[in-house]
């Protein structure tokens, strides 16, 4: 009988071994969920970043506004996020866009209140509802894309150049990175959409 006893208890203390074990193997993703990240600092910071490294590696941009906050109130319109969803996994927020309305163009680096408040803001701006790829008047992006690493997300919309430009430098950046989502693609989603004269023109 002092066997079984001992032997059960062998048992259980073996358990909490290799789940404190796999506890720990986990923490690398803080919160749950996402990839774990090089990327530290602002928004603003990492933005810049970019930015700079699109334009070091020659692929032209329009010009653009420098980096802004996102006021939480215009943030379904700015970044595709409902007031409700950018207080509750939003930690800060920094984008840049053309300054002129005739280019759809822009660049948004989110900050979340952790790695796995990163995968569901990336999950809500691609999904229906989200990020609105035609808010441009009478433009739009070739692509629009978006991917986490960390706590940090990237979303782009602009020509397909300035989007793999984007997409290559936050990973160097960062490392490792999620699943890449692109869910809006010109080519396939622009049906009934014409591209002509510089500007993609809403058939009748």
């Amino acid at each position: 009988m002092k066997n079984v006893k001992l032997k059960a208890v062998a048992y259980i203390v073996l358990l909490v071994i290799i789940v404190s074990m796999v506890a720990a193997c986990n923490g690398g993703s803080s919160g749950g969920g996402g990839t774990a990240s090089n990327l530290s600092g602002t928004p603003e910071s990492i933005l810049t970043g970019i930015l700079e490294d699109i334009t070091a590696d020659g692929v032209e941009m329009p010009m653009a506004l420098p980096p802004s906050s996102v006021d939480p109130e215009v943030s379904q319109y700015a970044i595709g996020l409902s007031t409700t969803d950018f207080n509750r996994l939003v930690a800060d927020v920094s984008y840049s866009m053309a300054a002129i309305g005739t280019f759809a163009h822009q660049l948004i680096v989110i900050q979340a209140n952790n790695s796995a408040a990163a995968v569901e803001v990336k999950n809500l701006v691609s999904s229906d509802g989200g990020y609105d790829a035609q808010k441009w008047i009478c433009v739009w992006p070739d692509k629009v894309a978006t991917v986490d690493s960390g706590a940090y997300v990237l979303i782009v919309a602009a020509h397909s150049d300035v989007v793999d430009a984007a997409l290559a430098s936050f990973e160097s950046r960062a490392g490792s990175v999620g699943q890449v989502v692109l869910f809006w693609d010109f080519a396939v989603d622009g049906e009934g959409l014409e591209e002509g004269g510089g500007l993609e023109i809403a058939l009748g």
